[in-house]
């Protein structure tokens, strides 16, 4: 039902845009992301995407496919209605992120960083990231860092998952 109602909007636009410029593919895009998060579609993007249902090993995915899906799992965590989703899902959502903070695709961690940063943006995402121990991976992850963005990146993560309040 979901999969239609996003096709339907995506033929509404795209019919209503004609020869549409590339302001109107941008609007495009953030309706799309925008109607994705309200309808939970968070958790089936790691879900499905990322083949968490049916269990199927990550290392199998195409490079493609794994940065495809982390990227759209990271758009719809910068919006508000993802990350109040991501806080009902904080336990599955911390553990496939952190299953994939060291993955071998450069593209794909800086993917999983920016979902995280973001989701780490809500308090209850923080409190449960502690509790299962993400400041500890975080700390091993820098030290054998040996690329300089994705080390600048793991700092970001730190300093949000030690703010106070909400971001």
């Amino acid at each position: 039902m979901i999969e239609k109602n996003v096709i339907r909007l995506m033929v509404r636009v795209l019919s209503d845009a004609g020869d549409s410029d590339e302001g109107s593919v941008l609007c495009f895009a953030f309706d799309v992301v925008l109607f994705m998060a309200k309808a939970s579609l968070v958790e089936g993007v790691w879900h499905l995407t990322l083949c968490r249902h049916p269990p199927r090993p990550l290392g199998r995915l195409s490079d493609y496919t794994s940065q495809y899906g982390t990227a759209l799992l990271m758009n719809l965590l910068l919006r508000h209605a993802g990350k109040v989703r991501a806080e009902q899902l904080a336990d599955s959502l911390l553990s496939l992120l952190m299953d994939m903070l060291d993955h071998e695709n450069l593209q794909v961690r800086t993917y999983i960083n920016g979902a995280l940063y973001s989701a780490l943006a809500r308090a209850v995402i923080r409190e449960k990231a502690k509790e299962v121990g993400l400041p500890s991976l975080l700390i091993a992850l820098i030290r054998r860092c040996e690329d300089e963005d994705i080390e600048r990146q793991l700092g970001f993560i730190q300093q949000q998952l030690n703010a106070d309040g909400v971001l």
